[in-house]
């Protein structure tokens, strides 16, 4: 059992195992765990490869706020993982679309929201550069994030594909 901190909340996750420690402000531990496991499968091939590939690029940028580590490296991180997201949105999007799922407006705002929250986190790397503080807030800001859109908005196209048995090319 994992708990994450964001200054507010709590988060509990279970079953990951790369961990990253760090102490608040108000003296907590906060814990992140960083690995794709089979919990977070939503049972679309498809896109369950690309949200392994988007914990990948997570991971490596969680990593660098580890490191003493160039800016220019950090940068082409950062935008690797931004064009990454993008490009994950934006196949998944199409997939819904393909598939008839009924809830891809709703889908599609949540990934517009995200998208706001990294180039925010984005232009604040640029302003300040890279820190613990900036590690903590990628981590609980965008990792939370993705960990719950997963399991909940992406899961949930999941089961309407497996519900309507959808076969086609372009759903499967």
């Amino acid at each position: 059992m994992v708990l994450w901190y964001d200054g507010r909340n709590y988060l509990i996750v279970h079953s990951w195992r790369m961990q990253m420690k760090q102490k608040t402000k108000r003296g907590k531990i906060m814990t992140t765990m960083m690995d794709f496991t089979p919990n977070l499968l939503i049972n679309v091939p498809a896109i369950d490869t690309q949200h392994q590939e988007l914990f990948n690029r997570l991971k490596m940028l969680v990593e660098l706020g580890a490191k003493a580590v160039s800016k220019e490296e950090t940068e082409k991180t950062l935008d690797f993982l931004g064009q990454y997201v993008v490009k994950h949105f934006g196949d998944e999007e199409v997939f819904q679309l393909q598939c008839g799922y009924p809830k891809h407006i709703w889908h599609r705002e949540q990934h517009l929201q995200f998208v706001d929250t990294f180039q925010k986190l984005r232009t604040k790397y640029v302003q300040k550069g890279v820190s613990a503080q900036f590690t903590n807030e990628l981590t609980v800001s965008i990792v939370n994030w993705v960990v719950h859109h997963i399991r909940v908005a992406d899961a949930d196209i999941g089961r309407f594909v497996n519900s309507q048995k959808l076969q086609t090319a372009g759903c499967r």
